[in-house]
Order: C-alpha cells, then structure tokens, then sequence
C-alpha cells in the first residue's frame, strides 16, 4: 500500500511489486493512475475507504497473475 508518491511508485515499479495506491494529493494520483494504465495495481479513493474495499484490492494485487 502507497500513497502514490514518487520514490514509493519507483521503488515499486523497480522491484516489480504491484501497488494499492491510495492518492492524497499533488503528483500521487497521476503515478498512480501509471500503475494502472500498465496494470500494476488497484486505486482506491481515501474519502470512500471501507475495510471491504482494502481487503479486496489487497486480495486483487496478491491473487492477480499479472
């Protein structure tokens, strides 16, 4: 899990590990929504978070073959 912020998103994308990117604010919606286009992980909407939406994005990222 990761705000999206840049040394996070470079550490990730250099390690090949997939993200749930919960963007605050400036840059991290945009390295977030670049995971996604490549299909590196899952976004989620902090003003809409529910244990059910972590639990599931967790779930996606870990049981996703990609």
């Amino acid at each position: 899990m990761t705000h999206g912020g840049r040394m996070s998103s470079i550490e990730a994308a250099y390690r090949g590990v997939p993200i749930v990117g919960i963007p605050f604010f400036m840059d991290q919606n945009t390295n977030v929504q670049k995971f996604l286009g490549k299909g590196l992980g899952v976004k989620l909407d902090y003003s809409t978070l529910t244990q059910e939406s972590i639990l599931s994005a967790v779930k996606e990222v870990l049981n996703n073959d990609r």
